[in-house]
């Protein structure tokens, strides 16, 4: 089943100039999707088209195989990890993800339970009780993405969520996705880097001046065409 289809999808936040112009793929369940390209190139407005904060200014979003799904109904099964950290300072790990839970109207002891085991698989158990403000960098990135994980949503979309971390809790959270994507949840990221695509595996699709560039499914990729890869398409890491 396809978790996302875009089709010709268009937006300009003027009505003149596109910013994302006539895109079209698709995320499938289980797969991994990276998006790639120079700062410009329409990655976090599209993620934001996907996460129905913005309406598309022509063609068309569709989710889970089904054209009649309300938006409501499409949050529900979604988690949107932005690449600003939206988590409350003053508020502790595990009082951010209570309130988050609570937005999603999770029930009490389901809440809990999928707290507790959030904070386990992304290695944060004994550190609910830290304030977001004095948390590290990694600690907030993973907190953040515990946030969008509380209801188990089938599409998960990520905008640079190892921005500003370090090279191993990157890679955990790198490991958190792919183990993600083996039980079925489709993975849509920015990357942060080229490092981070060929860890993540899939496709990866690079936009420029808001179209689709070019797109390659690195399973299918030999070591050495990695690397051809990576120098071929310099210009948009």
């Amino acid at each position: 089943m396809k978790a996302l289809e875009l089709k010709e999808v268009s937006y300009s936040y003027d009505g003149k100039h596109a910013i994302i112009d006539q895109i079209s793929f698709g995320v499938d369940c289980g797969e991994v999707v990276s998006l790639m390209g120079l700062n410009g190139a329409g990655k976090t407005t599209l993620l934001e088209l996907i996460a129905t904060l913005k309406k598309p200014a022509k063609g068309q979003c569709l989710y889970f195989d089904d054209e009649t799904i309300p938006i409501p109904q499409i949050r529900s099964q979604i988690g949107y990890v932005a690449q600003e950290v939206a988590l409350y300072d003053h508020f502790s790990i595990e009082e951010n993800l209570h309130l988050f839970g609570k937005l999603y109207h999770l029930q009490k002891e389901a809440l809990e339970e999928q707290i507790q085991k959030l904070l386990k698989w992304l290695k944060l158990e004994g550190q609910g009780n830290v304030k977001i403000k004095h948390c590290s960098g990694g600690m907030k990135r993973k907190a953040h993405l515990a946030a969008a994980l509380l209801h188990q949503p089938k599409l998960l979309i990520l905008d640079e969520p190892t921005a500003g971390i370090d090279a191993p809790t990157a890679m955990q959270i790198i490991e958190s996705l792919r183990g993600l994507s083996k039980e079925g949840v489709a993975i849509l990221c920015v990357a942060h880097s080229f490092e981070e695509v060929l860890a993540l595996g899939g496709r990866v699709i690079w936009l420029k001046n808001g179209r689709k560039h070019q797109e390659v499914n690195l399973d299918d990729v030999s070591i050495n065409g990695k690397e051809q890869i990576k120098t071929m398409f310099a210009d948009c890491i």
